[in-house]
C-alpha cells in the first residue's frame, strides 16, 4: 500500500520529464500505467476488478523502448490484482467443481510443455504468461463478487466501454476511411492499438473494415472482426445479467448500451460476427423465455434493432454474402486444411502459445502496390491453438468455457450463456483470437462472476424486478 502510495509521486516527476523529451504516445502511455496501476492497487476489489472489463473492449498499450513485444495494460492491471488477491492475502484460487480444476491443469500443462518444447521459446514464454493471467481472471471474479451489488461497478463501466466503441465505430463509417486512417495514424496511436500488428498493416494497407469504397466500424481495433466480437459478446450480457447486477439506477441505461453494442456489432459487417450474434440471440431467447414478458421484451428489442438494421442495408449485406461464399470459405477451408495437416508432434504438443507461423502456408499479395509474401492467419480460434498447445490442451479450454457458459442448474436464465457462444462460434469461423487480451479476460470475467452469483452459495436478489418498472426489463 506504501508503494502504490508513493508511486503517483514519483509518476508525476517521471511523466514531467518523458513529456519534454519522449514521444506523446510514451507519455500518455506511462501516465495510464501509473493510474492503471495504482487504481488495482488501492481501490476496492469490486472497482479495481471493474478496471479490467473496459480495457478488455477499450484496449490501452505501453511501448517501452528496447522492449520489442507492446504491453498490454490489461495484463498488466490483471497482475496486480491477482498478486494482490491470491499472494497478498493467501487465498488460493479457486476456478470452480473438481472438473474444472481438471481441465485447467490439462490446459496449463499443454500450454507449458508446448512452450518448453517451442523453437521460439522466449516469445512462447510470454504468450504462456499472458494465457495464465487470463486464466486466473475466473478465480479472481470468482473471489470479488461476493453479492450481486459487487457487479454494479463493473457492468457499468462495461456500459461505458462498449457505448464509446460503438460510436467511435457509427462515426468511423460516416466519415469514411480517410478518418479510421487518421485514428490508426495519429501520434497517439500505439497506445490504442498494438504497434507490432498496426506497423505491418499500414505498411501493407491491409485492413479488413475497408469494403466497398466503406469503412465499415473498428473502433480502436485494428482487426473488425474482434471488434464486432468484443461488442457482441459486451452487449448480449448487458442485456441478459439480471437487474440486481446492474447499477441501481442505471438498469435503462445498461440495457440500451447493450443494444447500441449489437447493432455496431453488426454494422462491422462480417459474416463471422453476423454468426456469432445469430448463436448469442438464439441462447439469449431460449435461456429468457421462462423469465417473463419484461424480460422477453428486452431480449427481443435488439433484436429487433439488428433486424432493422439488416433490412436497412440489404444490398450490401447481399453483397458482402455473395463476396464470403464466393472467395472467402474456400480460402478459410484450404487455410484450415493446410493447418491441420501440419501438425507437430501428432497434435498432442504444439509449436508453443503465439506461434502458428512455425507452420503457417505462406500466400502471396499483392497489396499497397507491393508483391508479398505472407503467412496465412489459422482465422479459427481452436485449429490456431491446436497448433500452439495441442488438441488436448486446446479441447479442455473448450469444455471449460462451455462449462462457464452453462453451469446453472436449473438452466433458467444464464447470464454468461449468451455472450460466451456467441464468442465460441465467432472464434470458429472467422478470427484466431480468443486467447488475446481482448476476447478471453472477457470471457474469463463473464463466466466467473456468473458461476459465482449463479451458484447456491450465493442469496439472489429476489425483488430485482421491482427495480426496473418501467426499464427495457
Amino acid at each position: 500500500m506504501k508503494t502504490a502510495t508513493s508511486l503517483p509521486v514519483f509518476g508525476g516527476l517521471l511523466i514531467a520529464v518523458l513529456a519534454a523529451f519522449a514521444p506523446p504516445a510514451t507519455t500518455l502511455g506511462v501516465a495510464l500505467f501509473i493510474a492503471l496501476v495504482c487504481g488495482a492497487a488501492v481501490l476496492r476489489d469490486d472497482k479495481a476488478v471493474a478496471l479490467l472489463w473496459g480495457l478488455s473492449v477499450v484496449p490501452l498499450y505501453l511501448n517501452v523502448p528496447g522492449f520489442d513485444y507492446p504491453i498490454p495494460l490489461a495484463l498488466v492491471v490483471a497482475a496486480v490484482l491477482i498478486w494482490r488477491t491470491f499472494v497478498a492475502r493467501h487465498q488460493a484460487p479457486n476456478f470452480g467443481t473438481t472438473t474444472d480444476q481438471v481441465l485447467v491443469t490439462i490446459l496449463v500443462g499443454g500450454a507449458v510443455i508446448s512452450t518448453l518444447l517451442s523453437p521460439n521459446r522466449l516469445h512462447a514464454s510470454l504468450n504462456l504468461l499472458s494465457l495464465l493471467a487470463w486464466l486466473l481472471v475466473i478465480p479472481l471474479a470468482r473471489a470479488v463478487y461476493k453479492k450481486p451489488e459487487d457487479a454494479a461497478p463493473s457492468f457499468r463501466l462495461l456500459a461505458i466501454a462498449v457505448a464509446a466503441q460503438a460510436f467511435l465505430g457509427f462515426a468511423q463509417l460516416a466519415a469514411g476511411p480517410r478518418f479510421t486512417m487518421g485514428i490508426l495514424t495519429s501520434p497517439l496511436a500505439s497506445v490504442f492499438f498494438n504497434e507490432n500488428a498496426l506497423l505491418p498493416r499500414l505498411a501493407r494497407q491491409d485492413f479488413n473494415w475497408a469494403m466497398f469504397d466503406w469503412a465499415f466500424p473498428s473502433g480502436l481495433f485494428i482487426n473488425s472482426i474482434v471488434y464486432g466480437l468484443c461488442l457482441a459478446i459486451g452487449g448480449l450480457t448487458l442485456i441478459s445479467v439480471p437487474p440486481a447486477w446492474l447499477p441501481r439506477h442505471s438498469v435503462r441505461v445498461a440495457r440500451t448500451s447493450g443494444a447500441i453494442a449489437l447493432v455496431a456489432g453488426f454494422a462491422s459487417f462480417k459474416v463471422s460476427v453476423w454468426l456469432a450474434l445469430v448463436a448469442g440471440v438464439i441462447v439469449l431467447l431460449v435461456t429468457q423465455r421462462s423469465q417473463g414478458h419484461h424480460r422477453l421484451w428486452r431480449t427481443l428489442l435488439p433484436v429487433v434493432l439488428v433486424v432493422g438494421a439488416a433490412g436497412l442495408t440489404r444490398e450490401i449485406v447481399t453483397r458482402r454474402l455473395t463476396d464470403v461464399l464466393a472467395v472467402s470459405v474456400l480460402a478459410r477451408l484450404l487455410i484450415w486444411s493446410s493447418y491441420w495437416g501440419s501438425l507437430v508432434h501428432g497434435g498432442l504438443i504444439g509449436t508453443g502459445p503465439g506461434q502458428t507461423e512455425v507452420i503457417a502456408p505462406a500466400v502471396q499479395t499483392a497489396a499497397a502496390g507491393q508483391r508479398l509474401q505472407l503467412f496465412a492467419a489459422p482465422e479459427n480460434s481452436w485449429i490456431g491453438l491446436a497448433v500452439e498447445i495441442g488438441v488436448p490442451a486446446t479441447a479442455a479450454l473448450l469444455v471449460l468455457l462451455i462449462r462457464l457458459a452453462t453451469r446453472r442448474r436449473p438452466p433458467k436464465a444464464i447470464p454468461a450463456a449468451p455472450g460466451i457462444i456467441a464468442a465460441l462460434v465467432g472464434c470458429t469461423v472467422g478470427v484466431h483470437g480468443l486467447t488475446d487480451e481482448h476476447i478471453l479476460p472477457l470471457l474469463a470475467l463473464i463466466g466467473g462472476v456468473a458461476s459465482r452469483l449463479d451458484s447456491a452459495e450465493t442469496p439472489f436478489d429476489r425483488d430485482a424486478g421491482s427495480r426496473v418498472a418501467g426499464s427495457l426489463g
